[in-house]
């Protein structure tokens, strides 16, 4: 912000054809005006909307050190909303990728029940009545003894 505010009065000095006066902050001349109007107007709008809530006298007679002090508050105070802001929504996409994984494991467990659960039965019972417990309705046949019936056929 310091740096901004001394582009602003090199570049008001150098073209406004207004002398930069010796005795800044005393009385609010022309040079010191057109300064801070400049400055005013420059303000990003995430720094204005802060500084003009908080600098009462921003639009009559504004001082340079005045300008320069809650410029560079408006300044900090966006800064800290915006690490707010930030560390807010890493939290939430932390806690999402938190929730996402617990449902897939969660998921995962709920198959690998179903799966152990039919591989249990595949053993006692074989394949037909896994086709019956799941509902399909048809009955399947194990491919194992039919591959061996082709190796005799040929």
């Amino acid at each position: 912000m310091t740096a901004f505010i001394e582009r602003v009065t090199e570049v008001v000095t150098k073209y406004s054809g207004v002398q930069k006066p010796t005795d800044v902050g005393q009385e609010s001349g022309v040079w010191e005006t057109l300064v801070c109007d400049v400055v005013i107007k420059g303000l990003l709008s995430h720094v204005a909307q802060p500084f003009k809530a908080t600098y009462v006298g921003w639009a009559e007679q504004p001082h340079l050190s005045d300008v320069r002090r809650y410029a560079r508050h408006a300044q900090l105070m966006a800064d800290e909303q915006k690490k707010i802001k930030k560390d807010k929504s890493e939290k939430e996409l932390h806690l999402a990728a938190i929730a996402m994984y617990q449902h897939a494991t969660k998921r995962g467990q709920e198959e690998d029940e179903e799966n152990g659960k039919d591989r249990d039965v595949a053993e006692t019972l074989g394949p037909v009545t896994i086709a019956a417990r799941r509902g399909t309705g048809k009955m399947t046949v194990p491919i194992q003894p039919l591959l061996h019936l082709t190796r005799l056929i040929d």
